[in-house]
């Protein structure tokens, strides 16, 4: 499972990777510590989660020895761009160019520092850390797994969301509330079939005429192939089986198409519990 994923690492950052990131667990007691990814597609609700999280009575009734640390995949670049001496947009434009493993140094950078960050090097005072993003519980699960001084069980959470939702979403986020609701009546809802891919909504809405249709069908084009190049990037990096859309990676997996924010976070802290329950509190055993 992890021998591409090491050699890439040993390759891309050194002959001491491997043995620098085992070290942080020995140094940094903040490993003793809840331990929460959120991983998933765009748009599937991530960050909003991980805040809502951060604040849930639920969450905090249990997490009473020190504060909350969020991280997003944001933070982790612009540390990344900053210890790079780079603009968070100039790593940003690398890391959309990444079309051969040399360039995918990025990437590896990026998950590289991700598993730094698990490993504690960071936020070292909270008591919980929830880090959202496309690799953290591929990461969690490989520290967890291959450092020997890993002693924390990572609960890991995957959103999904029908690509109809997605592409709603995205219009409401990018261009407007009112193109979204114009947008809407172009798009009925339906199961998976009848939107199987971004390009079937695309293809629904070519010929239509409703506000900020210039801007929507440019974005669109733009976006729509993300996720599927990025998942064919960390195959080629890591192998096919680690990268993020592997559900065999996860604790937990929530549809969140068509339900309420509160309603998500309901289902998220009801199986953290239960998985604490089961799984020695979130400490490793042996």
């Amino acid at each position: 499972m992890w021998t591409q994923l090491e050699q890439t690492f040993l390759r891309s950052l050194g002959p001491h990777a491997l043995t620098d990131l085992g070290q942080i667990f020995t140094t940094h007691p903040s490993t003793q510590r809840f331990l929460v990814t959120i991983g998933g597609d765009q748009l599937t609700g991530k960050s909003t989660l991980t805040q809502s999280l951060s604040v849930s009575p639920d969450v905090l009734s249990i997490v009473t020895g020190g504060p909350i640390a969020t991280r997003s995949t944001g933070q982790t670049m612009r540390d990344l761009a900053t210890e790079k001496g780079v603009r968070i947009g100039e790593l940003s434009t690398l890391l959309r160019q990444n079309n051969d493993e040399d360039q995918g140094i990025v990437d590896i950078n990026l998950d590289y520092k991700t598993c730094q960050v698990l490993a504690g090097q960071y936020d070292e005072t909270a008591a919980m850390l929830i880090m959202e993003g496309r690799q953290p519980a591929v990461m969690a699960s490989y520290v967890t797994e291959q450092m020997p001084g890993a002693s924390q069980l990572p609960f890991r959470v995957y959103l999904k969301c029908s690509v109809r939702e997605q592409a709603l979403r995205y219009i409401g986020r990018e261009v407007h509330a009112l193109a979204r609701e114009e947008v809407e009546r172009f798009l009925p809802q339906g199961g998976d079939d009848m939107y199987p891919t971004m390009e079937h909504v695309l293809a629904k809405m070519k010929g239509q005429t409703f506000a900020g249709h210039a801007q929507v069908m440019e974005g669109f084009r733009a976006n729509m192939d993300r996720d599927a190049d990025d998942k064919a990037r960390f195959d080629m990096l890591y192998g096919e089986q680690c990268h993020y859309r592997n559900e065999e990676f996860y604790d937990l997996v929530i549809d969140t198409s068509y339900i309420e924010a509160e309603d998500k976070v309901n289902q998220v802290t009801q199986g953290w519990l239960e998985w604490l329950m089961h799984n020695n509190f979130g400490v490793k055993r042996g």
